[in-house]
């Protein structure tokens, strides 16, 4: 049985400032666009307390939200370490701002589990180390401040790639960027520390 992840707090409620509210949902509209399948399920794993069920809603013919650490009606508990799925029982598979509360060893097994019950694409996201510390004004906290002691092994725009590279090979990376309309996704990686997060579209 793995070691127990230390709980921390609800990564975004209802009380969460709008703009980290905002952050936190984007991936999921980029994504859910991009991977919708009304035929498919999805699972979203560590997805708090399931705000972003509306965003996904009618984009895929089921929805499964685990997490490790919310009670909520939606969400079933769930370590990312030991997935309770069947082998390849999803069609695709979200993971966001969750692996960096992982250290290097669990981070490989998150992964090996996400491949074990996903069909067909899995989509990793991960706050960038080195990017920015703000969003429309309000901290994003993150461990190289001190702010997130919840953080055990932020990645950045050469080590998240490293990370999954070792797991996969058909991979689509992609970082999320402050922009005048307030969020943008842009295609591949940039080392300069300016991205929100840093993301991984894999197919299977």
């Amino acid at each position: 049985m793995p070691k127990e992840i230390s709980s921390a707090p609800p990564r975004v409620g209802d009380e969460a400032p709008q703009a980290i509210i905002r952050l936190f949902r984007f991936p999921y509209q980029f994504f859910g666009r991009l991977c919708g399948n009304h035929s498919h399920t999805l699972m979203d794993i560590a997805s708090g307390d399931a705000g972003q069920k509306t965003v996904l809603d009618g984009l895929f013919r089921r929805l499964i939200f685990f997490d490790n650490s919310c009670d909520h009606e939606f969400v079933k508990p769930a370590d990312i370490r030991c997935i309770p799925m069947a082998d390849k029982s999803v069609e695709v598979s979200f993971c966001f701002e969750t692996v960096e509360h992982l250290d290097s060893p669990d981070q490989n097994q998150a992964l090996r589990e996400l491949e074990r019950v996903t069909q067909t694409q899995i989509v990793i996201g991960s706050i960038d180390e080195h990017g920015e510390d703000h969003v429309e004004g309000v901290p994003i906290f993150k461990k190289k401040n001190d702010s997130n002691p919840y953080h055990l092994r932020e990645l950045n725009s050469l080590t998240f790639p490293q990370l999954i590279e070792q797991h996969f090979t058909d991979i689509e990376y992609y970082q999320s960027w402050p922009s005048p309309s307030g969020i943008a996704m842009r295609h591949g990686l940039w080392a300069r520390p300016l991205a929100y997060c840093n993301y991984a579209m894999i197919n299977l």
